[in-house]
């Protein structure tokens, strides 16, 4: 579990693995032959890894004005989350309970034994 770090996705490598693809099919299509598993099997990455940009682009769009508000208001997100959570949370029904009084800034799993 990160904490206060970040981590997610790697739009890089994910861009450089989707110009491979789309060079790979490019090359397929300049021989004399084309190999079809080949050609499918690289379609399949590039469909895969749009669908993975489209999504973020989507996800990107929907938050833009919470996103903004929350950088104007130099809310962190667990803070953010606190706030906009329906229900009230106590720490006996949850797994994640704070570390620290002020702000939530970090945050431990509770291991039941």
């Amino acid at each position: 579990m990160w904490v206060g770090g970040g981590g997610g996705i790697d739009f890089v490598f994910l861009s450089i693995d989707w110009f491979g693809a789309l060079f790979s099919i490019m090359s397929l299509v300049a021989q004399h032959t084309f190999d079809y598993l080949g050609g499918v099997l690289y379609l399949v990455v590039i469909l895969l890894e749009s669908g993975i940009f489209i999504s973020h682009w989507v996800w990107l769009f929907r938050t833009r004005k919470q996103r903004k508000a929350e950088k104007e208001a130099n809310v962190t997100v667990a803070a953010a989350i606190a706030v906009t959570s329906p229900t009230p949370v106590d720490e006996k029904s949850c797994d994640i309970v704070s570390t620290t009084e002020s702000n939530n800034k970090e945050v431990e799993l509770k291991q039941e034994v």
